[in-house]
């Protein structure tokens, strides 16, 4: 391989990117209300943004021209022009079990449920339970559940109760009851789709809300724009050597980045067994360490996340049960308190809260799953602003390659880790 095509190219793709900032900074383009509001990593308003783009009677006045698309473009049905005229859309659908389902398409013939998750995670049951209403309503289309998400990745285990299991070698590959969907993917292709109609394109102000739309979704993807990554491509395509060195510079980025996140585990595991030596450490199949280090080999491998944890016990309740506590990756970097069933993580068997108050003192008990309190590291921040996103690759996760940045928030992570744990014992 030439060492010197490798700089090249990337000084050359590094002029590129700073090019195309400077035009986002002239052009306007970093303004958006969206992210500025905090709208973007909102579960629930981005779910309305999106339903009132689909929704035919919407403030957009379109009628069921971005319904037609959606239908087509990510659902995947075909509905005849009668069926698209008598379609409604509905936020947070309350069903018979007092759930909401994000987003309901119904119509006389069928009824639609998606379930939108950006951060928040799966209830347990949550997506059966849609289903299995769904089927109570005998609809003479019967819907699987569109499951929606950044990447398009699976319900995690609490989710996924009560789903019939689809395996390829013994791994999960999907779920009979759900076609899971993604932002990334499919939401950001059709917004695209929907921005070329001539109609929208004489509508200024729906055409503008509209790209604010797919920009934040850009972000919350962590993706470049469409015209960046164009660039890219023509400079890395150029010829056989740029293409080769792209590679490899490609299987280098893969390895850096499982790199940060073994560094990041193993510092924290020695930071806790310092300085929270009353917390026992379990070398268990959980551990990131397991399988020599499979979750953190395999992590950029899955579309889903292979969950690398430090998992400590905490408290034993008797002998069947003990609380575990846990820093865990799903995407982001989170800590929290589980109870595990003869050492093993189910979400099969739950324990009521007014029990486990009885051993340990939590700001709130959430019911349904094997985690019945988390939070993100390093700060306690709702929607995880400031925890890297190992997935998405978010500012925080890039800022971690720089050694000053790493240790400070090595440091604020242990100062919530011992918050949670000192209060939890009270």
């Amino acid at each position: 391989m030439n060492e010197t095509k490798i700089i090249q190219m990337l000084l050359e793709a590094t002029e590129i990117i700073k090019k195309h900032e400077s035009r986002k900074v002239n052009s306007g383009e970093l303004f958006n209300i969206l992210d500025v509001s905090g709208i973007s990593t909102d579960e629930v308003k981005m779910c309305r943004i999106l339903a009132e783009i689909i929704n035919p009677d919407g403030s957009h006045c379109m009628g069921n021209a971005f319904l037609e698309k959606f239908v087509d473009l990510v659902l995947n049905i075909e509905m005849d022009e009668s069926e698209l005229s008598q379609a409604k859309v509905y936020t947070e659908y309350p069903t018979n079990e007092s759930r909401r389902i994000d987003i309901v398409i119904q119509t006389p013939k069928r009824f639609i449920p998606i379930e939108v998750k950006i951060y928040a995670t799966d209830q347990a049951a949550q997506c059966s339970d849609y289903y299995e209403y769904e089927k109570g309503l005998h609809k003479e289309c019967l819907s699987k559940v569109y499951y929606l998400t950044l990447d398009g990745h699976l319900p995690q285990k609490s989710g996924s109760k009560g789903l019939t299991a689809i395996k390829e070698n013994n791994e999960i590959i999907g779920y009979e009851e759900i076609i899971p969907i993604s932002f990334e993917n499919d939401i950001s292709r059709w917004i695209d789709v929907c921005l070329t109609d001539e109609n929208v394109l004489d509508k200024t102000l729906v055409y503008a809300n509209m790209l604010q739309f797919k920009k934040a979704l850009e972000g919350l993807n962590g993706n470049m724009n469409s015209e960046l990554k164009n660039d890219i491509k023509n400079i890395i395509s150029k010829d056989s050597e740029s293409i080769r060195a792209a590679c490899s510079v490609a299987e280098s980025v893969a390895d850096a980045k499982t790199e940060i996140l073994a560094k990041l585990f193993k510092v924290l595991e020695n930071r806790i067994a310092s300085e929270l030596p009353e917390l026992e450490q379990l070398n268990n199949e959980y551990d990131y360490k397991a399988n020599n280090y499979s979750m953190i080999n395999n992590y950029y491998q899955m579309k889903g996340s292979t969950h690398p944890s430090l998992i400590y016990k905490f408290k034993t309740i008797d002998n069947e049960r003990d609380i575990w506590f846990a820093i865990e990756v799903d995407y982001k970097l989170f800590c929290g308190f589980g109870v595990a069933y003869n050492n093993e993580i189910t979400d099969e068997k739950t324990t009521e809260k007014n029990e486990l108050k009885q051993y340990i003192n939590l700001p709130h008990y959430d019911e349904g799953g094997w985690w019945f309190y988390w939070e993100y590291l390093p700060v306690h921040d709702k929607k995880g602003t400031y925890a890297p996103d190992f997935k998405a690759n978010n500012e925080v996760f890039f800022k971690l390659f720089d050694d000053e940045y790493f240790e400070d928030f090595i440091e604020k992570s242990l100062i919530q880790i011992k918050k949670i744990v000192d209060e939890a014992k009270r």
